[in-house]
């Protein structure tokens, strides 16, 4: 576990997405995943503070018996019932920040996974950013017609 804590709005296109205003205060959950005690993940999740505590909490358990997870895993521990999830693959350079966090040069090529989820009644849960080190990653998509 990186961090958590309450969390101010970064920028528009994120207040837009998680509107505050209408659906309560964010708190900010960071998650760096390893694989052989190597980073290989970082994610940035804005999460509503009701279940932020919870989603954190469980982080801790899973983390304490090393058991691999994801923010998802967390949400379903806390009984979240979610509805839809929005998700958009894109490529990007490491930056300062997370290159120190991934232990890589910056300009590193990484994934970018941002991730929109929903409950039942359409409210955005959490919107997290998910950096990959894409030589240590891969990913598979189903789609059902």
């Amino acid at each position: 576990m990186h961090a958590y804590h309450e969390s101010s709005i970064p920028d528009a296109q994120t207040e837009k997405i998680m509107n505050p205003q209408q659906f309560g205060p964010l708190s900010r959950l960071e998650v760096i995943g390893f694989a052989q005690n190597i980073p290989i993940v970082y994610y940035n999740s804005l999460i509503r503070s009701e279940i932020g505590g919870d989603m954190h909490q469980y982080a801790l358990e899973l983390m304490q018996k090393g058991v691999p997870f994801s923010t998802y895993d967390t949400l379903q521990k806390a009984a979240i019932r979610v509805g839809q999830i929005s998700q958009t693959i894109s490529a990007c350079n490491a930056g300062p920040v997370i290159g120190d966090l991934l232990k890589v040069p910056q300009k590193t090529a990484l994934i970018m996974l941002k991730t929109i989820t929903f409950d039942l009644n359409k409210v955005p849960i959490e919107y997290k950013t998910g950096y990959y080190l894409g030589d240590k990653f891969s990913f598979e998509l189903k789609r059902e017609m």
